[in-house]
């Protein structure tokens, strides 16, 4: 089977982290403090020295939560989605808050969270605790999707690779986060019809079906109706496939090739009739 994360790119931020900027990386559907030792023995030097290390404490938190449902709730929902902290929004009560908001349309406000204040940097505040403190598992969620880079994407895509080995797997939390599942995917499909078809007032009906089932994008009565799994997530939205030639994409497969990467993507154009399957290559850039 191919790994879940072969097709999503490497993403890197750069972390203020005792005096000096660190660089963070995601790559292979790991996250890595790339100047930095091993976390485990640097977080124990860490709490001997009460001085916690911003790159080891956003890797931890990244552990924590990479797998947490709420992910895919507040997580960014697709390119017209931003995640904007905000230290100086007066319902916070002095603390740090997140808001989620489109970038253009106006309006859209999803909702506020809280996250604990620090002094220093911004990013070392936000994963900083002390020692003796459990850590925050809101702080956690909202300074993560808040990374900017494609962090949020990418711990999207990784809370979507846990949960849909989990759906083939079964398994008794999968009943009670259905709502939750379902509410993921509308919303990431929805924010990606909007946009490729160019109309704010679009509407969408989506049944979430099973992995075996058909996928299908048509318009009933008006709506569009979509049958896609709840992978759709993984293999099309988490690799930036959801649109590709001015189609729609509803299922992307991944060959290796020894010239790159080979993908075979089931498409529908945007009279919502016409199904296409593209061959897409892309080859691999030295050094990435």
């Amino acid at each position: 089977m191919t790994d879940w994360w072969v097709g999503i790119a490497p993403a890197e931020i750069t972390v203020p982290c005792g005096g000096e900027d660190h660089r963070v990386r995601w790559e292979q559907g790991r996250v890595i403090a790339c100047d930095h030792g091993d976390v485990e023995d640097e977080r124990t030097l860490a709490t001997l020295g009460a001085t916690p290390f911003a790159c080891i404490e956003l890797v931890a938190a990244w552990e924590r939560r990479r797998h947490d449902l709420r992910v895919l709730v507040v997580g960014p929902r697709g390119g017209s989605d931003e995640i904007h902290v905000d230290p100086d929004d007066p319902r916070a009560g002095g603390v740090r808050s997140a808001r989620r908001r489109r970038r253009r349309g106006g309006g859209g406000f999803v909702g506020s969270f809280a996250t604990s204040s620090g002094g220093g940097q911004l990013v070392g505040s936000r994963f900083s605790h002390s020692p003796d403190s459990e850590p925050d598992d809101v702080a956690d969620l909202i300074a993560l999707v808040g990374l900017g880079s494609g962090f949020g994407e990418r711990l999207v895509a990784t809370a979507a690779a846990e949960w849909t080995k989990r759906l083939r797997d079964g398994g008794p939390e999968v009943a009670e986060a259905l709502p939750r599942l379902q509410a993921a995917l509308y919303g990431r499909v929805f924010a990606a019809l909007r946009s490729w078809l160019g109309d704010p007032a679009s509407s969408l009906e989506l049944e979430m079906t099973g992995a075996a089932h058909p996928r299908s994008l048509t318009r009933v009565q008006g709506a569009v109706h979509a049958q896609l799994p709840f992978a759709w997530l993984l293999d099309v939205w988490s690799r930036d496939l959801t649109t590709v030639q001015g189609r729609f994409c509803l299922d992307a497969e991944p060959r290796k090739t020894a010239d790159g990467e080979h993908w075979e993507l089931e498409t529908v154009a945007p009279d919502l009739r016409t199904t296409e399957r593209i061959e897409l290559r892309i080859r691999p850039v030295a050094g990435a």
